[in-house]
């Protein structure tokens, strides 16, 4: 918008000028030439051309030509063109020997605030910052995308400056073949998630595409012996197939699913061995009550 802004009051001097002599600006018919800026010295000149001779974008057949050539050489600075179609306003620049370079189109705001451009916006610059919005009254700020004429998504900073991304009306937010880090920049191989930092959630639920241990409960399986699990103890240190202290730190700490899956194994063992012992227990019991019995009738024999 600023060029369009710098060419404009060159153009509003040129018809003041003109209204001196007379209530009109001549346009030249000149369709079918499209003339270097070698051709405009020191002028302002309006055209009527066919849009494809001059190449320029836009929609029709023919189109407007403004041409502002400040001075004769490049000593003046460069050579300004303005083309207006159907498709739009277009505006290109150029200078005596390297000839006029591609063509712009101006962006043009609608009473509603709306900017008309039918073709992608790209910008093109080596600067870090290509596009600044600026609040002047420090509240909410944010991009909308509207679909249908019903929001779907805004994105952007609420009054106590976070950046929010909201999404309204259904459907998901999803990051395709993009892997996230939160605190980081440094995500592991193999991995989509990587946060840098303790966490908070209501709820977690992992898929587990290993076998879950009910199998424990087969009669089939083969459950360790106490003496077993005291001699693995004795030997590694740790339970079987329990990762190890060192086995956790070389491998920056476990799968979690996987973890869980190992940790039921053990608790579903645990639960047989307590099965076993209460079994055990019952049946002593039983004894001890045999014994109890014949030991009464003993003292009863005993004390006659």
């Amino acid at each position: 918008m600023k060029k369009l802004f710098i060419i404009i009051p060159s153009l509003l001097l040129s018809f003041s000028i003109f209204s001196q002599t007379s209530d009109r600006v001549k346009v030249l018919d000149t369709r079918n030439t499209n003339e270097i800026p070698y051709y405009y010295n020191n002028e302002v000149k309006f055209e009527f051309k066919k849009r494809d001779i001059i190449n320029s974008p836009g929609l029709g057949a023919y189109s407007g030509l403004f041409t502002f050539a400040p001075w004769s050489d490049n000593s003046g600075g460069l050579k300004h063109q303005l083309n207006f179609n159907t498709g739009g306003i277009f505006y290109r620049r150029g200078s005596i020997g390297t000839g006029w370079n591609n063509w712009y189109e101006l962006l043009t705001k609608d009473a509603d605030g709306s900017i008309s451009n039918k073709a992608p916006i790209r910008i093109t610059t080596n600067s870090d910052s290509p596009l600044s919005f600026i609040n002047t009254d420090n509240s909410s700020q944010y991009i909308q995308f509207i679909q249908s004429g019903s929001r779907k998504v805004y994105v952007g900073l609420d009054t106590h400056n976070n950046f929010v991304i909201t999404k309204e009306n259904g459907g998901n937010i999803a990051l395709r073949g993009a892997k996230v880090g939160i605190g980081t920049v440094s995500i592991p191989t193999d991995y989509m998630l990587a946060i840098a930092g303790k966490t908070i959630t209501e709820e977690v639920k992992v898929q587990i595409r290993a076998n879950w241990p009910d199998f424990v409960f087969n009669k089939d399986y083969q459950l360790p012996t106490l003496k077993e699990v005291e001699k693995h103890i004795k030997e590694k240190g740790h339970l079987k197939n329990i990762p190890s202290a060192k086995e956790v730190k070389d491998n920056d700490g476990i799968e979690l699913g996987e973890m869980n899956r190992k940790l039921l194994q053990k608790i579903e063992e645990l639960t047989l061995y307590t099965i076993q012992q209460q079994k055990e227990l019952q049946q002593q019991k039983e004894k001890n009550s045999t014994l109890e019995a014949r030991l009464l009738k003993l003292e009863k024999l005993i004390s006659k």
